[in-house]
């Protein structure tokens, strides 16, 4: 086992490198690009004053490693000869299964955990050896400097914080990933699901309204988790508050606030749901027979549910969103519709010659967004008309 291990890192190495090399730059160019000083107008307005801890980059990058990173160990499940070879060594197939995976989480979760450390440590390092500079006139007006010290004790929650839910979107990829036997339709299912998880938090709160609404944490996307560290953190660390305002966004309407809160509780309700469903798939699931690698078909139902539904709620999200503009809007919007969903679903399938039972279904979603979206209408009207 030991030997089919480090076998598995040499394979991965020029992968771990690329990742440790992107990681340690972000944290480099961040640490170095932070302005800590503020500049005071006048005696009393702020002419500038940084808004910006230095942690997007970083964040943005581990999370979009972990949503792609559970490809590099499915290529067991992608061919045909690698599958028989993996079921034909003397270890049951999920202890593979366990080591093809941490063999590739580790390193990258090492590479994450050294380039935060590096991040923070040149950062407070910067900070606390910047230089004040004297007051000094802008035209006829006095610019003063006043040195902002982070507080960096915030940073170790936001790195616990972002190293658990990083763990937790490799495991949501995974599950995603995992309901098909091919690269393309693994892809196809990660980005649908995508859409799905913004649009099923989306959805349900437009009706509620009776108008379609954005949300600002993107439902139980991979955007999820970094919007919400940065917004909790970024104030915490600059300032030792949070920005209340960049959290939940008021609009004009009073009950706004009260949806977004809901949408909020109910996307980190999915997004938990999915972590817990994720791991459980990933511990206990067996993966399917050597026959099924690298073919479209799929030996449970998984894969065709996931599509129809994200297939269906963006497209009944994107019929509520339009809906109200002129009749060639409509007719442009089924075009479009359908076209593309036969296209990928013939895609997934590596055949577009549908049989009946694949045609039914997708009358049958087009039917339900077309219902959906028209009931929809008849709830934004009846409020509107009140």
């Amino acid at each position: 086992m030991k030997n089919y291990l480090f076998w598995t890192f040499k394979r991965k190495l020029p992968l771990f490198v690329i990742v440790a090399v992107i990681f340690f730059i972000l944290a480099i160019v961040s640490a170095t690009e932070i302005d800590f000083l503020q500049e005071i107008y006048d005696g009393e307005r702020h002419f500038y004053r940084n808004s910006d801890s230095g942690t997007l980059p970083l964040i943005i990058a581990f999370f979009t490693t972990m949503f792609f990173l559970p490809f590099f160990s499915m290529s067991y499940r992608y061919s045909l000869t690698k599958s028989d070879t993996f079921r034909q060594v003397a270890f049951k197939d999920k202890r593979l299964r366990y080591g093809e995976h941490l063999v590739t989480l580790i390193p990258v979760l090492a590479a994450f955990i050294v380039s935060f450390i590096f991040l923070t440590v040149v950062m407070m390092a910067r900070n606390y050896n910047t230089v004040v500079p004297q007051p000094s006139y802008r035209g006829e007006y006095l610019i003063t400097y006043e040195l902002i010290k982070f507080n960096y004790v915030y940073f170790i929650p936001l790195f616990f914080a972002t190293l658990g839910l990083g763990i937790g979107q490799y495991f949501i990829s995974y599950l995603f990933i995992s309901r098909s036997n091919n690269f393309l339709n693994s892809l196809i299912l990660l980005g649908l699901s995508q859409g799905l998880l913004v649009c099923i938090v989306i959805v349900p709160t437009s009706f509620v309204l009776g108008y379609p609404i954005s949300s600002i944490y993107a439902g139980a996307t991979v955007a999820h988790p970094i919007i919400y560290l940065y917004n909790q953190f970024n104030y915490l660390i600059i300032e030792g508050t949070e920005n209340i305002s960049d959290i939940f966004n008021p609009y004009v309407s009073s009950n706004y606030s009260t949806i977004q809160m809901v949408s909020f509780i109910l996307s980190i309700i999915i997004y938990f749901g999915l972590i817990a469903t994720g791991i459980s798939a990933f511990l206990l699931e067996k993966d399917p027979s050597s026959e099924y690698a690298n073919k479209p078909q799929t030996d449970k139902p998984y894969q065709e549910i996931i599509f129809h539904l994200a297939v269906g709620a963006i497209a009944t999200n994107i019929f509520i969103t339009v809906f109200g503009n002129s009749p060639l809007t409509y007719v442009m919007f089924y075009v479009l519709f359908i076209a593309s969903y036969y296209t990928l679903y013939g895609l997934m399938n590596r055949n577009f010659k549908l049989n009946k039972k694949q045609i039914i279904t997708l009358v049958a979603v087009i039917l339900a967004v077309t219902i959906l979206g028209l009931t929809q209408f008849i709830i934004e009207t009846t409020i509107l008309n009140k």
